[in-house]
C-alpha cells in the first residue's frame, strides 16, 4: 500500500527549493491566496499537507495564527527547526484533528495526488474551513513519469476529474486554471528523450529522486528556466495560461453546507 508522503528525505525537498521550480511555485499558491482570499479579515489559516513550511512560511506573521500539518513527522520536524513552521501536527489529511469550521482559509498545495481517498481528504478540509479553500494539483495523466512514481503520486487530474472531485465534496468553484507550461514542456521533452534511450541531458543524474532535482543544471540554464517559470505563473495568475503541468484553484463551499 502506497503511503501519503513521499519516499526521499525532506532535507531533498530544501534542495528542491533553491532551484528553479518548487520556490517561485511556493510563491505563486501565496499570491493566489492573496488574490482570491481576505488575509486582513483571517485570524486562523491551515496548511494542509504543509510538508517542511515553503508556503506557510511566507503567509503573513502579524495577526495570524498559522497551523499546518503534515503526516510526515521529520518534515514538520526540519520546518520547525528552520521556523517555518511555527505550529505543526502530525496528522492525516482524511482525519484532521479539528473542530468544524476553525480555519478561515485552507491551504492544500501537491497534497490531494498523494491520499488514496482524495475525496475524504477533500470534505475535511471542507468541513474545517469557513470560507475558501485555494488548491494545487498535477495535471494530466498523460504527463505521468517516474518521478510521480518517487513521489508516491496516486493520480494526476484532468480537469473534468477535478471539477468532479470538488463538487461531489460539496464546493463551489470560483476559479480554476491552469499553470506550468514550461515545467510542463520539460516533461514531455524528458519523456521523449528517454523513449529514444539518448543520454542527450548533460549532468549528473541523482538516482531515486523527483525530476526537480535529478540533475545538475549550470547556474546560468537555472536561472534562465527561473525566469521563464515566473513568467509562466505570471501569466497563470491573470489566467492566460491554456495549459499546464498543474492546476490551481479557489473553491469556497456551496449554499446549506
Amino acid at each position: 500500500m502506497k503511503r501519503d508522503t513521499i519516499t526521499y528525505d525532506p532535507e531533498k525537498e530544501e534542495e528542491a527549493r533553491s532551484r528553479w521550480y518548487l520556490g517561485p511555485r511556493d510563491k505563486f499558491v501565496l499570491k493566489i491566496v492573496k488574490k482570491f482570499t481576505d488575509l486582513n479579515a483571517s485570524k486562523i489559516i491551515l496548511d494542509a499537507g504543509c510538508g517542511t513550511g515553503g508556503v506557510i512560511s511566507s503567509l503573513p506573521s502579524t495577526g495570524i495564527l498559522k497551523v499546518g500539518n503534515d503526516m510526515s513527522s521529520r518534515s514538520l520536524d526540519l520546518g520547525m527547526k528552520s521556523s517555518r513552521i511555527t505550529n505543526g501536527i502530525q496528522a492525516s489529511n482524511t482525519h484532521l484533528p479539528f473542530k468544524d469550521e476553525i480555519f478561515d482559509i485552507s491551504i492544500s498545495s501537491e497534497v490531494l495526488e498523494h491520499v488514496g481517498d482524495d475525496l475524504s481528504a477533500l470534505k475535511e478540509l471542507c468541513r474545517v474551513t469557513k470560507h475558501r479553500i485555494i488548491l494545487t494539483v498535477p495535471a494530466h495523466r498523460y504527463l505521468w513519469t517516474d518521478s510521480d512514481d518517487i513521489l508516491l503520486h496516486q493520480r494526476r487530474y484532468s480537469k473534468s476529474e477535478l471539477s468532479d472531485l470538488i463538487k461531489k465534496a460539496d464546493m463551489r468553484i470560483v476559479k480554476l486554471k491552469p499553470y506550468g507550461i514550461v515545467p510542463g514542456l520539460l516533461v514531455i521533452l524528458y519523456k521523449l528523450l528517454k523513449g529514444t534511450k539518448t543520454k542527450t541531458v548533460k549532468g549528473t543524474r541523482k538516482k531515486d529522486l523527483p525530476l526537480g532535482t535529478r540533475f545538475e543544471i549550470p547556474k546560468p540554464v537555472e536561472d534562465i528556466l527561473r525566469n521563464l517559470f515566473l513568467f509562466d505563473l505570471w501569466l497563470s495568475s491573470k489566467g492566460l495560461l491554456p495549459w499546464g503541468h498543474s492546476w490551481w484553484a479557489c473553491i469556497e463551499k456551496t449554499k446549506g453546507t
